[in-house]
């Protein structure tokens, strides 16, 4: 019951389910995400540590970043149901498809590549 309740939790704010949209994508890091949501670094943190602690992402380090992706393996499948209903009802929500023209700006425009270099610059 916790478990599921978690989830609901999670999948009850607007922009966790933009991220969830997203990741189902392609996977991001922080800075991308900031760039396609035009958010703060630290509300997409914390959104994404939600997401995390209902085990609806997976992080990996990429040097000193950390890389995000959908967890599509988490031996739980009422998450990944609960999930993909959402995101049927939310395919053609023109918020999704923003974001989805977004991300194919980010991805081309290399915001990721950017972001390290300028990190790495300031070290």
């Amino acid at each position: 019951m916790r478990d599921i309740r978690q989830v609901c939790k999670a999948l009850s704010d607007e922009t966790r389910l933009r991220i969830l949209c997203l990741l189902s994508q392609h996977e991001l890091c922080v800075c991308e995400l900031v760039d396609i949501l035009r958010m703060t670094q630290s509300r997409i943190s914390h959104q994404l540590q939600i997401l995390k602690n209902a085990l609806l992402v997976n992080d990996r380090r990429e040097g000193k970043w950390i890389v995000y992706s959908l967890n599509r393996s988490d031996g739980h499948p009422y998450r990944q149901g609960m999930f993909h209903l959402l995101t049927a009802a939310l395919e053609k929500d023109e918020i999704v498809l923003e974001d989805g023209r977004q991300l194919a700006r980010c991805l081309k425009g290399g915001v990721r590549e950017r972001c390290h270099a300028v990190v790495g610059s300031e070290e």
